[in-house]
């Protein structure tokens, strides 16, 4: 059996029980119960932000920007951590939804291209002695933001940075090292490898691409890097 996700896990901690089951029927187990609330809660959140989330707003405004024109109208009592979890993945769906449609072709490295999304948070997160729970669970929006803005632009952003993996992985053992020093709240040297699983996912990634694009998400890549360096 697969462990519960983080989301399972939050459910289970914050929201209320489910209705009282059947006399004689056997009780879900935590987890599972956990999933169908999870579910419930997502269907929900779907019909909550479907002013906020048609496909042209969530093209045009990252969800982070959507959330807050939804907070302004509907208040700041319905905010919390779980609800823009919600919020993101339903932008998330709708956006990739319209991808699909307008450019067939992401659907080839949009997956490949998470994973090394994915593995780079592992490795800041590892260097930085831990990051925020929620920022796993916003990850996927963001990738998804990039590649819409990445056909929006022909990927033309990646071409001035011209970033070679060479660059990418100087940077990433820059970030190592500066991370390392107990001042700045680092957990201690990593090896010295630490940053090829990164690599390697990138490679991958960026033979379902053109070179354009390849270009575009290594530039996203220096930039989710160089963001965190500096906090």
């Amino acid at each position: 059996m697969k462990p519960p996700s983080l989301l399972a896990l939050l459910l289970v901690m914050f929201l209320p029980c489910s209705a009282v089951k059947m006399a004689g029927a056997e009780p879900a187990a935590p987890e599972e119960d956990a999933v169908a609330q999870g579910k419930q809660l997502h269907e929900k959140a779907k019909k909550e932000f479907a002013k906020w989330t048609t496909p042209e707003m969530c093209a045009k405004s990252d969800a982070d920007s959507l959330y807050i024109k939804y907070l302004e109208e509907v208040g700041l009592m319905h905010d919390s951590e779980i609800w823009r979890d919600e919020f993101y993945e339903v932008h998330r769906e709708v956006l990739e939804k319209r991808t699909n449609e307008l450019h067939p072709e992401a659907v080839k490295f949009r997956e490949p291209l998470m994973e090394v999304f994915k593995s780079m948070l592992g490795f800041i997160r590892a260097a930085n002695g831990g990051l925020g729970g929620h920022l796993a669970a916003r990850l996927p929006t963001q990738v998804e933001w990039d590649i819409n803005e990445g056909y929006k632009t022909k990927f033309a952003l990646g071409k001035s940075g011209k970033f070679t993996h060479d660059d990418i992985r100087e940077l990433g053992q820059i970030f190592q090292r500066v991370r390392a020093r107990g001042a700045l709240g680092g957990s201690g040297p990593l090896p010295d490898d630490a940053f090829e699983g990164v690599l390697e996912k990138l490679k991958i990634a960026e033979q379902s691409m053109s070179k354009e694009a390849a270009m575009y998400f290594r530039s996203c890549l220096v930039g989710m890097l160089a963001g965190y360096m500096v906090e």
